[in-house]
């Protein structure tokens, strides 16, 4: 703070100065020469330095808070967002399964028609018939599986969106 010079030659100085006290500042004030207008303006001086100075402690004691609050925000929305690209990756390595399976079941049900065309009684043939069902239907829940999941991966990567657009404003 800027020193006040009274007629007397003595200064009030700031204890930021001289590392004093405010008890000792203000023995030296009471005790200085000034007169009780220069001292009351002096003190409204000092007044407004110091609400000054509280509005900016006061400020900046919410901005860090603000700011870790954010800062776990955007933490645990990454976090999110890395969770549902390792979803999204098992989904679609679970279509490559079933895409493999489907494939599986295909040539099962060829190995099952083949071995139609060379059955001896109506028993085989029935078995087989069943066994070529079975694989149908096995290769039918493999397509709905892989159709759900597609299903799935769309609406994750639409929710994956919009955490990147909730993301990007707050990097």
């Amino acid at each position: 703070m800027a020193t006040k010079k009274t007629t007397a030659k003595k200064t009030v100085e700031a204890p930021i100065d001289q590392r004093e006290t405010f008890v000792s500042l203000q023995k030296n004030f009471a005790d200085s020469e000034m007169s009780v207008a220069e001292k009351l303006k002096t003190l409204y001086e000092l007044q407004e330095a110091d609400s000054e100075i509280d509005k900016i402690i006061q400020l900046r004691g919410e901005l860090p808070a603000e700011v870790e609050a954010l800062e776990q925000e955007i933490a645990s929305l990454k976090e999110r967002s890395a969770s549902l690209n390792a979803l999204v990756d098992q989904m679609n390595r679970n279509i490559a399964d079933a895409k493999l399976s489907i494939s599986e079941h295909d040539s099962i049900i060829e190995k099952y028609q083949r071995q139609l065309e060379t059955i001896s009684n109506s028993r085989e043939f029935d078995s087989l018939n069943k066994e070529i069902e079975n694989q149908e239907l096995l290769r039918q829940i493999d397509e709905k599986t892989i159709n759900d999941t597609r299903m799935e991966i769309s609406a994750r990567k639409a929710e994956l969106d919009e955490l990147k657009d909730r993301i990007a404003p707050m990097t």
